[in-house]
C-alpha cells in the first residue's frame, strides 16, 4: 500500500507540478496574447492615424488643385481682357494718330493760307499806298504837309 500512496503522492505532486507548469505557460502566453492584442491596437490606431493623414493630405491636394483651376481660369480671363484692352488702346492710337495727321495736315493748310492772306495783305497795303502816291489825294496830302509825293 505504501509504494502504491507514494505512487500516488508522486503522481499527483507530478500532476501539481505539470498544473503548476501549465498555468505558468498559460500566464505567459496569456501575456503574450495580451501584448499582441495591444501591439495590433496601437498599430491599427497607426494605420487610421496615417490613412487620415493621407486623407486630410489627399483633400488639402484636390483643394489646391481646385483653387489653381480656378485662380488659372481669372489669370486666364485678365490675359484676355488685358489683349483686348491693348488691342482698344491699340485701335485709339491708331485712330489719335490718323486724327492727329489730319488736324497737322488742316494745320500747314492753314498756315500756308494765313501766309499767301498775310501776303496778300501786305501786296494790298503795297498796291494801295503806290496808287494812293500816284493819285491827286496824295499830292494834296503832301502839299498840306509841305512834301513832295515823289
Amino acid at each position: 500500500f505504501s509504494i502504491r500512496m507514494t505512487k500516488v503522492a508522486e503522481d499527483r505532486l507530478a500532476l501539481v507540478q505539470e498544473v503548476s507548469d501549465l498555468k505558468q505557460a498559460a500566464r505567459s502566453h496569456f501575456d503574450e496574447v495580451y501584448q499582441a492584442k495591444e501591439a495590433k491596437r496601437l498599430a491599427e490606431l497607426r494605420k487610421e492615424e496615417v490613412e487620415e493623414k493621407i486623407r486630410k493630405g489627399e483633400e488639402a491636394w484636390q483643394k489646391e488643385q481646385t483653387e489653381w483651376k480656378e485662380e488659372r481660369a481669372n489669370l486666364s480671363l485678365a490675359k484676355e481682357n488685358a489683349e483686348a484692352a491693348k488691342v482698344t488702346a491699340e485701335t485709339k492710337q491708331a485712330q489719335a494718330e490718323k486724327e492727329l495727321a489730319e488736324v497737322k495736315l488742316k494745320l500747314s493748310a492753314a498756315e500756308a493760307q494765313l501766309k499767301e492772306a498775310q501776303a496778300a495783305v501786305s501786296r494790298s497795303r503795297e498796291e494801295w499806298f503806290q496808287a494812293w502816291q500816284k493819285s491827286d489825294d496824295c499830292t494834296d496830302f503832301c502839299a498840306d504837309v509841305g512834301q513832295s509825293s515823289h
